[in-house]
């Protein structure tokens, strides 16, 4: 009984690691996207990037005259 309580509670602290490390996956892939998208719009508007340390992307869009 003490071992089958052991083992149940080793296989959920497992199932909890890949639950965290999948939301962490899938939060850097929405990122990822989300800068890719950015990037694209930017140039199919003409502008410059401008990635800071934060790795933010900033789009400055020159004015058209």
């Amino acid at each position: 009984m003490q071992k089958n309580l052991i083992l149940y509670k080793t296989q959920k602290s497992r199932r909890t690691k890949h639950k965290k490390a999948e939301e962490q996956n899938t939060k850097k892939v929405e990122e990822t996207e989300e800068k890719r998208r950015k990037k694209r719009l930017a140039k199919n508007q003409n502008c410059l990037l401008y990635s800071m340390k934060t790795m933010d992307i900033l789009i400055f869009c020159r004015p058209f005259f």
